[in-house]
């Protein structure tokens, strides 16, 4: 889970607090959020908008843009309070997501900024402001011609749009057309491709057809909010978005970028045209206010699971379920719908997944079994096919690559890999197994003990005889899992013992039964994008003699991963996917389990292949 805070829920966190007081306030707040594993970042976005504010020193905001600030820094910080952790700037994210491009020019803009937030988060005073005065205006000048930018972008549309309709009923109903909101996306994809210098018209239409759907799916949020302020314009030929509170929309679909319902990225917010274009979007849930998130930070953790228990013939209506899980109605309506409609999609997804991988799938199963390894690669990627609706036609199942696809009249090429190698795959085998171990054993010694308890397992520091974890006997891993289900077992009763040096972190949460499980960043710490790469470069070595032996004019790799791996299991971002110096023509991350993919593109000589 990450989160970000928007401008408006900093300067509200800090409202009437000492600058001395602004610190512990964050660091009480950065202890809650690392108990339940939450990555905090900070938008430049934000930066850019206190920075304007402290630029003015009669602004009537500027202690608490001051203070904001402060309190923004600290908040970005990791645990060592230097290293800091920013979003890339929003018109970046759809660049990087949709195009696999990173820009060098724009990160070191983010690093000045930094080190200029952090020369007055060292000494915040009047005198400091006006110390760095300059390197203030600068920025200043930068973010007005940034808003400048989004309101001329408007005016434009607006005069398009009365031009081509006419009228106040003719651009209602134009807006109320998908053809709209794709018109919207269509100019998104363009202006990501300029903006890392692609030439749109060297793309083939399929090609072009996914970045689109890119976009659609991952950075709808502001699409709707250039629909609200669109529908605002109708009927007003005097309609002018330069004054007062409606400059603040340009800081708003900014904001709108981080947002997706395709991300654990939470937006920290109140402001209301930025929780309407969520809602549009699908993405409701990941916008909440600032003292929603606090009451959520400060209460004990507690299961995800909810038991609901009524008397024997009483049903239980949607508002009182709504009520125990802590959601509105409306949702467990769609997820009740959703159950109902599960198994007719499981069967059609099935059916379609064999569609692809039929007739090679009998005879692998034939072989090797319904579990064979290269069946169960078969159905990979048949899955990918599938859920991605790519037009590939399998052609071969072979080993070098593992399969042949023809794709727009060309022969491609699919190495299939798993995302941790068979050492990686041993480690998460045996921390499960120990786990369990040590379920067994509190089950025999403590049938008191219930609930599912979230373990930090640091397997560098398990050893016994002279015996690192990986080399560890079954006898010696029973006796580390005893020692765990000990620990375990004086932790729930409250008895003050020390903690196993290979133990990191503890959580409890309500359940009815008992279950041990790591912690989600035991999973997501061997996730990291030189791993990835690393794992990517063992099957580049390949690749010529893959393209000339079997006629091959492109190369693809698909890496999967599981997220069934365990209840607490790990989410994989779109930056972790390395986007240059590779030599697969695309690389792809899927994960088994739900379907869903993440592609990597690569960059060559400025043009993306």
């Amino acid at each position: 889970m990450q989160v970000i805070f928007d401008t408006n829920a900093y300067r509200q966190l800090v409202a009437g607090l000492p600058i001395g007081e602004i610190a512990e306030l964050i660091r009480k707040i950065r202890s809650e959020e690392e108990r339940r594993g939450i990555m905090v970042f900070v938008s430049p976005v934000v930066w850019l908008e206190l920075f304007v504010h402290l630029t003015d020193p009669t602004d009537p905001h500027l202690e608490e843009c001051l203070g904001a600030l402060v309190a923004s820094y600290l908040h970005s910080r990791a645990k060592n309070e230097r290293d800091f952790q920013m979003m890339p700037w929003p018109f970046m994210i759809v660049a990087a997501t949709v195009f696999g491009f990173k820009h060098a020019v724009r990160d070191r803009e983010i690093a000045s900024m930094d080190m200029l937030a952090g020369l007055i988060y060292e000494n915040p005073t009047i005198e400091t402001l006006e110390q760095y005065r300059n390197q203030l205006i600068a920025v200043r000048n930068y973010a007005l011609a940034q808003e400048k930018g989004f309101i001329q972008r408007f005016n434009e549309i607006q005069t398009f749009f009365r031009a081509k309709f006419g009228g106040e009923k003719g651009l209602v109903k134009a807006m109320q057309e998908p053809a709209f909101v794709d018109q919207l996306v269509f100019f998104e994809t363009i202006r990501a491709a300029e903006i890392v210098g692609i030439e749109v018209a060297g793309i083939e239409q399929a090609e072009f057809d996914r970045y689109t759907q890119i976009v659609r799916d991952y950075f709808h949020a502001p699409l709707f909010l250039y629909i609200d302020i669109m529908s605002r314009m109708v009927g007003n030929k005097e309609f002018d978005m330069s004054k007062g509170s409606r400059r603040n929309w340009y800081w708003d679909f900014e904001m709108l970028f981080h947002v997706s319902r395709l991300t654990t990225v939470y937006l920290i917010s109140k402001d209301g045209d930025i929780k309407h274009a969520a809602e549009a979007a699908g993405a409701g849930d990941k916008v909440a206010p600032l003292e929603r998130y606090l009451e959520y930070l400060m209460e004990p953790p507690v299961s995800h699971l909810v038991s609901i228990s009524v008397p024997a013939g009483q049903k239980v209506n949607v508002s009182d379920m709504a009520e125990r899980l802590g959601i509105s109605a409306a949702a467990v309506e769609r997820m009740q719908e959703n159950m109902k409609e599960a198994p007719a999609r499981l069967a059609q997804d099935k059916a379609g997944v064999l569609a692809v991988i039929q007739p090679f799938y009998d005879k692998l199963v034939q072989q090797f079994g319904v579990e064979g390894n290269k069946t169960m690669e078969l159905v990979d990627v048949g899955k990918f096919v599938y859920y991605n609706k790519m037009p590939l036609r399998l052609l071969e199942v072979a080993e070098r690559p593992d399969f042949i696809f023809e794709f727009q009249g060309e022969r491609v090429g699919l190495e299939h890999t798993q995302l941790f190698d068979e050492t990686e795959q041993h480690r998460v085998g045996k921390v499960l197994s120990m786990l369990e171990e040590a379920r067994k054993y509190i089950v025999r010694t403590a049938v008191d003990i219930i609930g599912l308890f979230s373990i930090g397992v640091d397997t560098g520091r398990i050893s016994l005889n002279e015996r690192s974890f990986m080399e560890l006997p079954k006898v010696d891993l029973r006796k580390m899992a005893e020692k765990l289900g000990a620990y375990v077992i004086a932790s729930a009763r409250g008895e003050a013992v020390d903690r196993p040096v290979f133990i990191t972190s503890i959580q409890r949460y309500e359940q009815g039964t008992l279950s041990l499980s790591p912690e989600r960043h035991f999973f997501r710490k061997g996730i990291n994008r030189a791993a990835l790469e690393a794992r990517i470069a063992d099957k580049e070595t390949k690749i010529a003699a893959y393209k000339q032996n079997m006629n091959l004019s492109t190369c693809w790799l698909l890496v999967v991963y599981s997220s069934e791996v365990s209840s607490s299991s790990f989410h994989v971002e779109i930056e972790d996917l390395p986007s240059d110096k590779l030599l697969f023509d695309r690389i792809y991350l899927m994960d088994s389990f739900t379907g869903n993919t993440i592609m990597g593109t690569v960059v060559r000589s400025g043009r993306y292949r």
